[in-house]
């Protein structure tokens, strides 16, 4: 792509009243879909197109999206952080920061839209349009005739059959040709600067597409963020729309079939947790067809989200409830599962990490983290085995979910409801298992910053025995410390930790695709198993 071609992303107003009702006041560009904020995808996108310079338009909770987006793309682009005035319209903040590009193509991109699979590279004067809409009062639109436009409007009712709503990209080849646009004592739309671009090139070409993923307005988002992720690793999801249900296949058959078993057989009193099963098979090709909840994950909230304190609060105290539902589920758990999991599946895990770095860390007695000295892994592991054997108590031998971290629990805030799904299934080979494996998944998701580090928010630097890091976690503290003093209560919170640093040693080897976060995580580890 030319070099001259610049990226800008609008992302400086506030997400609209729907989308806050759910996740809390949010910017645009951090509205959450599928565990990132949506302005991650539409900069990878501009990133993979070779777009490298990029100008991002901030305004509301601006040092929120500059921390952000820093931590994830500061080593990837060359990004223009450009403040506008919040009491000014769209139009004027585009207009601020083609001023400051000056000249050149540039590729414009609404905050909380996306168009997937689009080849920006081999595109120029386009406005992208769908007709993938219900009301032309909630977007702005075009009028085509001939396929040729004929006029704009803002959000207003239109007479016509040829309207298409405006997708929120925009490609133009010479920005240079907008820079002299004057509008005295009105706000300008961004239409306006689209009306005076075309006539200086005589028109815009239009592209048509059934691709537009608006997350702008929450009845759309929903079915945006089931069209962005239809798949996730060895796992396929389908969706139908009409009946609200979702298919999951998997390429892992024996874990999936584990799965399936778990929802089937769930206690008559606790099905209502886990979505309603209309059809599965735990045949040759196994599957599950459910009914498909539109709430959000708790990572999502968790994430990005600033809620009130008390908010968290009782998502923790709800999440505890549930946990004591289980474990009044009473199962009978030997000891040998115990150490299948706790054991032998860490030394296996151990024995799959390939990252040089680690491997050379690990041969080191000691390492200094975040400036404290820690014990490594050769030192401790004969302490550690000694205190997994303490570990095994009927009392905590139940039904459990197996993977109760926030990404695999659905979450109403409006409500209080709550849906688990991607259970483990099978725990050492019993359906059943230990409740503090579940509570220390929960605990690794919220004190540990697990989904902080999935989503790479974090810095790391390594060095021969020492290793530094952050990770962003948006000044949750409070949180945290209710979580440890809800724990305290019921639990031995050093056994919880032990668990937690047991958890990020055997995910190490599940990520070679990142080595810097395989890196954090065997940070994490040593950390926590030093504290026990």
């Amino acid at each position: 792509m030319n070099q001259k071609t610049s990226g800008v992303v609008l992302t400086a107003a506030k997400a609209d009243i729907t989308i806050c009702e759910v996740f809390g006041h949010l910017p645009t560009g951090l509205i959450p879909v599928n565990g990132k904020p949506i302005i991650f995808f539409i900069l990878e996108q501009m990133f993979e197109q070779d777009i490298k310079t990029v100008y991002i338009g901030i305004d509301y909770k601006q040092d929120l999206i500059k921390e952000i987006i820093n931590l994830y793309f500061k080593d990837k682009l060359i990004i223009n952080f450009v403040y506008t005035d919040k009491l000014k319209s769209p139009g004027d903040s585009l207009l601020t920061i083609l001023k400051k590009i000056k000249n050149g193509k540039v590729v414009i991109n609404l905050g909380d839209t996306y168009i997937k699979g689009i080849n920006l590279t081999t595109l120029n004067d386009n406005i992208i349009v769908s007709s993938d809409f219900l009301d032309e009062e909630r977007w702005s639109t075009v009028e085509i005739e001939n396929n040729s436009i004929k006029n704009f409007s803002d959000k207003e009712r239109v007479l016509s059959e040829n309207i298409y709503a405006l997708c929120g990209l925009y490609i133009l080849s010479d920005v240079k040709k907008i820079n002299d646009f004057f509008l005295d004592n009105k706000p300008i739309q961004i239409n306006d600067l689209l009306k005076y671009y075309i006539n200086k090139i005589n028109n815009l070409n239009i592209i048509k597409t059934n691709n537009w993923l608006d997350f702008g307005h929450i009845d759309k988002y929903y079915i945006s963020k089931k069209r962005l992720i239809q798949s996730r690793g060895f796992n396929s999801l389908e969706y139908d729309d009409l009946l609200g249900t979702i298919t999951k296949k998997s390429k892992n058959k024996e874990k999936f079939i584990e799965e399936i078993k778990w929802q089937i057989n769930l206690p008559k009193s606790l099905k209502v947790l886990s979505p309603r099963v209309l059809n599965y098979s735990t045949g040759n090709n196994p599957f599950i067809t459910m009914e498909f909840y539109s709430y959000p994950t708790l990572s999502e909230i968790w994430l990005f989200s600033e809620l009130n304190k008390r908010v968290y609060f009782s998502i923790i105290d709800r999440l505890f409830k549930i946990l004591e539902l289980f474990k009044n589920n009473k199962q009978e758990v030997s000891k040998n599962s115990y150490s299948n999991i706790y054991l032998d599946k860490t030394i296996q895990r151990i024995s799959e990490i390939k990252n040089k770095d680690i491997l050379d860390l690990m041969k080191r007695e000691t390492l200094i983290i975040n400036g404290s000295t820690c014990n490594n892994w050769s030192v401790i592991k004969d302490k550690i085995v000694e205190n997994l054997n303490k570990l095994y108590n009927t009392e905590d031998n139940c039904l459990i979910h197996g993977d109760f971290c926030l990404s695999n629990i659905l979450y109403d805030l409006r409500s209080g409801i709550v849906r688990l799904i991607d259970p483990r299934g099978g725990w050492g080979g019993s359906e059943n298992g230990d409740i503090k494996y579940d509570i220390a998944k929960l605990k690794h998701s919220i004190t540990g910053d697990y989904d902080y580090i999935v989503n790479d928010l974090f810095i790391i630097e390594v060095g021969e025995m020492n290793i530094s890091y952050t990770v962003y976690n948006s000044d949750k503290e409070e949180i945290k410390n209710y979580l440890l003093k809800k724990i305290s209560q019921h639990y031995n919170l050093e056994q919880i930790e032990l668990i937690e640093g047991l958890l990020f040693l055997s995910m190490i080897s599940l990520h070679k695709d990142n080595p810097k976060r395989q890196l954090i995580m065997y940070s994490k580890a040593i950390e926590l198993l030093n504290k026990v």
